[in-house]
């Protein structure tokens, strides 16, 4: 597993210089704007630095993907995958929050591109080549495009690795947005345990149970459960549980009655009313007539 931690810091070490070359570039179109400097400008070097930045990213994510496909492909039991799959989130997450200061560079690229491009350039920004003929930047234009190509090219970067995890893992979208929870500093792993045992092995076929059939509709269900939550008669559902709550849940009870579409995906409605960050804006709208708002609390819940 070190040789992952050491293409993760590679990557980190990637984007610090992705952020210095666009800083730079930043730097010489404010410059430009001020006066300070004039165009045409010759950028000597541009092209092969471009090209350098692109190739070794593209060698990255292939490092990474033939190291976890060999970690996997030898793996002696369960739990060194699931310990595994632990750790490619940590990095993940580690390495997601690298990505940030790009967001913020991409904003003033946008300013400038707004603000001092030329019409004539933009109408005819489909046609241009990223890095200009000559390595000659003429109009404003062709740095602010450079610029906000490599920008795209380093934030898609965190999406393009968690792509790759998921897809070594076999694992949807829905399945690694279960394994995170959202907090003010974005998402951040927690405790797999069970739910990482559950999805990565066979899960045996199931007797179909009976079910209570539930008469009201999906926000009104989730309504329910908030307030049995929120005055102790249940146990608030704590951070990484909540697809295991909605999924038991959905065990219990019919929501089919809920279905405003034919083949309607109940659970992941369900899921949303449910998120903590969610519910006010979800489920209790100006609109929502409350249901239950007037269950007693448990004053004997521990």
């Amino acid at each position: 597993m070190e040789q992952i931690e050491q293409t993760f810091e590679q990557a980190k070490d990637w984007m610090k210089e992705l952020q210095g070359f666009t800083g730079n570039l930043l730097e010489l179109v404010k410059n430009i704007t001020t006066g300070d400097f004039e165009l045409p400008m010759h950028i000597p070097g541009i092209e092969a630095d471009v090209n350098n930045l692109i190739t070794r990213k593209v060698s990255l994510l292939l490092e990474l993907k033939k190291l976890i496909r060999y970690q996997l492909l030898y793996a002696n039991s369960d739990q060194y995958t699931q310990n595994l799959l632990f750790l490619l989130l940590k990095l993940y997450t580690e390495f997601r929050r690298t990505c940030r200061p790009l967001r913020i560079f991409r904003d003033r690229n946008t300013f400038y591109f707004d603000k001092h491009v030329s019409q004539e350039y933009k109408q005819g920004i489909a046609d241009l080549q990223i890095i200009p003929a000559n390595e000659l930047a003429s109009d404003i234009g062709d740095l602010v495009t450079i610029s906000g190509y490599l920008l795209e090219t380093g934030i898609v970067f965190s999406k393009q690795i968690i792509k790759v995890i998921r897809t070594e893992y076999s694992m949807k979208e829905d399945d690694i947005r279960a394994l995170f929870d959202e907090s003010k500093y974005g998402p951040i792993p927690v405790s797999l345990h069970h739910y990482k045992h559950q999805l990565l092995t066979p899960r045996a076929v199931k007797t179909k149970t009976h079910r209570l059939s539930w008469q009201g509709n999906l926000k009104q269900f989730a309504e329910l459960i908030i307030e049995l939550e929120k005055k102790g008669w249940i146990k608030a559902i704590q951070p990484g549980e909540l697809q295991a709550t909605v999924n038991a849940l959905a065990e219990t009870f019919d929501l089919s009655n809920t279905n405003k579409k034919e083949n309607a995906d109940n659970t992941q409605s369900l899921t949303q009313y449910l998120k903590p960050s969610e519910r006010e804006a979800k489920v209790f709208t100006k609109r929502y007539n409350p249901q239950f708002n007037l269950i007693n609390p448990n004053h004997t819940a521990n």
